[in-house]
């Protein structure tokens, strides 16, 4: 039962990296160390956040992050049409960008980077 338990937990792990979405906790302090090797900044999300297909409020809706989760990204300035947001307590074109993805910068808060 208990080794059931930890395949279930690996297994869980692998689909959530796949995703490109890391949930907090003991996967956090992993996604930290990947982002110094990486040459990226680990970002936690402040509040339930949208991931867009573009640094846009005209992107596609790809997906979405809960309060805490992770990526490992690096932030962009956005010129595009929509690429100034209001979100999180200001207004901004800064988006943090993470495989192909990108999210609000407002709304994420750095924890580590290389």
């Amino acid at each position: 039962m208990k080794n059931l338990r930890v395949v279930t937990a690996l297994a869980s792990a692998v689909l959530i990296g796949a995703s490109g979405l890391v949930a907090a906790g003991p996967a956090q302090a992993a996604t930290a160390q990947q982002a110094v090797a990486a040459g990226c900044t680990t970002y936690a999300a402040k509040t339930g956040v949208t991931v867009r297909s573009q640094p846009s409020t005209f992107g596609s809706v790809v997906g979405s992050l809960s309060k805490g989760q992770t990526v490992c990204g690096n932030i962009v300035t956005s010129e595009l049409k929509g690429g100034n947001y209001t979100a999180c307590g200001g207004t901004s074109n800064r988006w943090v960008h993470f495989k192909g993805t990108y999210i609000a910068a407002l709304c994420m808060t750095a924890i580590k980077g290389g």
